[in-house]
């Protein structure tokens, strides 16, 4: 049985952090070339493994391009059902637990994968075994993402519906009330077409009834000065009218 905190580490690689030792000269130079040694040794092992050493370099990145990064709860959430549906025997994740083992002895990807197996054939696990029991566990992630997208699909119904029906009573709103200004607009340029109209038809009105008084008022000023002359005219000739001695 894997507990969850193993489990984790048989999937998540994490970076050991740099630490400075103070080694004499000596001791530095024997480390160097024991290093060099064990590296060399790895290099000629790995000469007919290098893809699938590069394709584990790469193993803790996210498959895909898609935007996002590792999230820790939905890792424990996914490697927590793994581990609840851990079966009893040496699988998958026993081996892969007896792989990742090895990864500090100096042998290639290809050759950890063999031991591992080698050991575990002598208790019963057989390649098709241990695929089938890696698609296993690859059914337990199917059911988990399946379970997730419909705990998604509930959370988007709930906070979204109300905020998606609101919307569309507000969008429907807004064309009415812009019909409504659209029509108010072409209203008031009618009104204003109008207005000018009719304060052109009053300016010539106005004009109309002017002409007509100022013309009143010269005839009757040409008629009223005729009369006036005339009165002078008749007392200048005619005398002011009054019998003569009174």
């Amino acid at each position: 049985m894997v507990d969850l905190k193993k489990l984790k580490s048989l999937f998540v690689v994490t970076e050991e952090p740099v630490t400075t030792d103070n080694t004499t000269n000596s001791d530095s130079g024997k480390n160097t070339e024991n290093n060099e040694n064990a590296q060399n040794t790895e290099n000629k092992n790995n000469t007919t493994s290098s893809n699938n050493d590069n394709s584990q370099s790469s193993s803790t990145n996210p498959p895909t391009a898609m935007p996002g990064e590792i999230d820790q709860r939905y890792l424990d959430v996914l490697l927590h059902a793994i581990e609840a549906s851990n079966r009893e025997g040496f699988d998958y994740l026993e081996f892969k637990k007896a792989v990742k083992a090895m990864e500090s002895l100096p042998l290639n990807e290809q050759t950890r994968y063999q031991s591992a197996f080698a050991t575990a054939s002598a208790m019963g696990l057989t390649v098709q075994k241990l695929l089938d029991s890696t698609l296993y566990y690859r059914g337990v992630l199917e059911k988990e993402k399946e379970t997730f997208r419909q705990s998604l699909e509930n959370k988007v119904r709930a906070e979204l519906l109300g905020r998606d029906s609101e919307a569309e009573r507000l969008n429907a709103d807004l064309a009415k009330k812009q019909e409504q200004i659209a029509a108010l607009q072409q209203e008031i340029a009618t009104q204003q077409q109008r207005l000018s109209q009719i304060q052109g038809e009053i300016d010539t009105v106005k004009g109309k009834i002017e002409a007509t008084k100022n013309n009143f008022v010269v005839t009757f000023q040409f008629l009223s000065q005729q009369f006036d002359d005339d009165i002078a005219k008749i007392k200048q000739y005619l005398g002011s009218g009054n019998p003569p001695g009174k």
